[in-house]
């Protein structure tokens, strides 16, 4: 019974040891058919949205807000693009979008804190019709029991569904706009929204139409943003915390101490990767600059922002104050060459027209 507990407490803290903190950092999966090509690696986005002169639409409805809030909403949820607020230039925004679509290429780069410009237009009224069909059910049914309740003999009924189904169609024009090289990726959404009801009796309402028109706002969005935006993944990256690399080692404990606390800050339900680089840095004061995992985890929050010359920097400094050969193992080797090929992406650049 001893052994046994021995061996469980020596199992648990083989586990706890090699148990590491990790970060989930997003990367890019795939994009979609010409994107590299057309907009680089720009990823500061502003958007404009435009209703047509002929756009005659009266519902009560801010059309301008309604498909902004649906764009923007499907473009944060896929983590490519950082949203510029560039609410206050519209009138400029519409002058490059016209100047683009007549074939004039401009750099505005130094006009607007954007890489591209996603101009929204509404071309037409939506659509939406309320069609009414008729199917047939065919149930069998009991026609005779016997005394022990048993069916003798069953026969095939018809009977009548009807269904009512409302179609809405949001017309949305999207054109991304890259602003240095003025080459562009379009892509209009005729996707209808479908709603049906069905019932047993032919007196009842259509489907709602506003709940329909929240679908076809919705699919507008998933739509456009399929054709215009990356898809993104996460990749696990670790955390470390030894003492490789640490040549005050008076302060060693508290140096080690300060890293794990650190990486805590990535345990807990809400994490705080921002708190947890205050520990790191610390860490790596105290150490002189010479803690291979305070280096090596502020690589990780510099690409974890999206900062990749800092992260480059710091991963390329914990390397070289590790001491021991077999630090860079395979894992972490792995670790950078995704980084790599992540950081080769956010500096390579388009040719103009």
């Amino acid at each position: 019974m001893l052994r046994f507990s021995i061996r469980n407490i020596f199992l648990y803290l083989i586990l706890t040891i090699n148990c590491s903190t990790i970060v989930k950092i997003p990367i890019v999966k795939s994009f979609p058919q010409g994107f590299e090509d057309s907009m680089g690696n720009g990823r500061n986005l502003g958007l404009s949205i435009n209703k047509s002169e002929d756009f005659s639409y009266n519902s009560g409805f801010d059309w301008k807000k309604l498909i902004q809030g649906s764009v923007v909403n499907k473009f944060i949820e896929k983590r490519y693009f950082k949203i510029i607020d560039i609410g206050s230039r519209e009138v400029r925004l519409k002058e490059i979008a016209f100047s683009q679509m007549m074939g004039v290429s401009k750099d505005f780069t130094k006009d607007l804190p954007i890489d591209i410009l996603l101009y929204i237009e509404i071309p037409q009224d939506p659509i939406y019709e309320c069609k009414k069909y008729t199917n047939f059910i065919v149930r069998q049914e009991c026609q005779q029991m016997d005394n022990m309740g048993r069916c003798l003999r069953y026969v095939q009924k018809r009977y009548p569904e009807y269904t009512k189904e409302l179609t809405y169609t949001v017309f949305v024009k999207a054109r991304m706009i890259h602003l240095e090289s003025g080459r562009n990726l379009e892509y209009t959404n005729t996707e209808p929204a479908i709603l049906k009801k069905t019932s047993s009796s032919p007196n009842f309402d259509c489907p709602s139409a506003l709940e329909a028109l929240n679908e076809a706002l919705n699919l507008a969005g998933e739509e456009i943003v399929e054709k215009l935006s990356p898809v993104m993944e996460e990749i696990e990256v670790s955390l470390l915390k030894d003492d490789s690399g640490i040549r005050e080692s008076k302060f060693k404990k508290e140096i080690v101490k300060l890293i794990s606390s650190g990486n805590k800050w990535l345990d807990t339900e809400k994490p705080n990767i921002d708190l947890a680089k205050k520990d790191w840095e610390q860490a790596l004061q105290l150490s002189g600059g010479s803690s291979s995992s305070a280096l090596w985890n502020l690589g990780v929050y510099f690409w974890y922002k999206g900062d990749f010359t800092k992260a480059d920097d710091f991963f390329k400094k914990s390397i070289a104050t590790a001491e021991d050969e077999d630090w860079l193992d395979s894992k972490k080797r792995d670790t950078l060459s995704v980084f790599e090929a992540e950081k080769s992406r956010t500096t390579s650049k388009i040719k103009s027209k």
